[in-house]
């Protein structure tokens, strides 16, 4: 086993286990039938919880080649993979064996610890992306461009905005414009050997 497998296993079972969340709690919803009123709203923000799992997992494959590694890294690797574990878990409600379920109502009351925990994954991310380019950058001066250049604008500055503006049709179109920019980035994503 190398030290990639070793390390790399807590993330792949976090990961499992937001996908399967994911989809248990998708489908009490389906099987309520007509007691869930719909709402976009859940289904984009599932919708990009999926993706970015996805996109996480297969990412993962940079540090294929570590030779060492600290708590430290670790810990925030973990971290940023628990974030988008908990919205997976908690996109949708525990649909209850009687009465309806309003997915607007669900999602309202809890988009700011859902988008925010979405927003502080993406800069874990982004902060770890920056950690992994830092021996390559020699001079102060080199820093301004990759700081700039890899930050999520797509993603945080709708999630921070969206998690204060109550609006449902900003709200779509926000998790629409994050959907409709990080899908052809997910999709690109690919691992070579």
């Amino acid at each position: 086993m190398s030290l990639f497998d070793f390390a790399f296993g807590l993330s792949a079972v976090i990961l499992g286990l937001g996908l399967a969340e994911l989809a248990s709690r998708f489908q009490q919803l389906v099987f309520a039938g007509r007691r869930v009123k719909w709402a976009p709203e859940p289904v984009l923000l599932a919708a990009i919880v999926f993706l970015v799992i996805l996109v996480v997992w297969l990412t993962s494959w940079r540090d294929h080649e570590i030779r060492e590694i600290t708590v430290g890294q670790v810990a925030l690797q973990v971290a940023a993979i628990l974030l988008p574990y908990m919205v997976a878990a908690a996109v949708f409600p525990h649909t209850p064996t009687e009465g309806p379920v309003d997915l607007h109502r669900y999602y309202d009351a809890n988009r700011r610890v859902l988008l925010g925990a979405l927003l502080v994954g993406q800069v874990l991310n982004w902060a770890m992306g920056l950690s992994r380019a830092a021996p390559k950058i020699t001079a102060a001066g080199d820093w301004p461009h990759p700081l700039v250049a890899s930050f999520p604008y797509y993603s945080v500055i709708p999630y921070a905005l969206l998690m204060f503006i109550r609006w449902r049709w900003v709200n779509v179109l926000g998790l629409l414009f994050v959907l409709a920019v990080f899908l052809p980035r997910a999709v690109a994503a690919r691992i070579a050997v």
